[in-house]
């Protein structure tokens, strides 16, 4: 399991609770609050470097849901050029996640099945 394994996992994880709306492109997830307006809650999850085309298509995408075009990816040295086409495109650094991710192990994703999905009324 990658490290975008991972961070797919809890955005499955978070979907009806943390935010309305998971929408899969071939390239990207895109990440949409229904409530909550600020990029934190609405982005697109990738784990490439996109061209152009894959950048417009995000961005005509969150703003056809009314949100500003943001982007979220590891900070891996295989996507450090990410980095500067997004500034060249317009694009400046919102904010910085740290995750813990171990090298050489594994992740048990056995402790992922005592995760459940609460509904409520409200």
């Amino acid at each position: 399991m990658t490290n975008y394994n991972i961070l797919e996992k809890f955005l499955d994880i978070q979907e009806s609770t943390m935010f309305g709306e998971l929408i899969s492109l071939d390239f990207a997830r895109i990440i949409y609050n229904k409530s909550d307006s600020t990029p934190f809650w609405n982005y697109a999850l990738t784990n490439q470097i996109l061209s152009a085309d894959k950048i417009t298509a995000i961005e005509e995408k969150l703003k056809s849901l009314n949100r500003k075009p943001a982007i979220y990816f590891e900070n891996t040295d295989s996507l450090a050029p990410f980095i500067g086409i997004l500034k060249n495109n317009g694009y400046l650094l919102n904010n910085e996640d740290s995750w813990m991710f171990y090298e050489d192990e594994a992740v048990n994703i056995l402790d992922f099945s005592k995760i459940k999905r609460v509904e409520s009324s409200e």
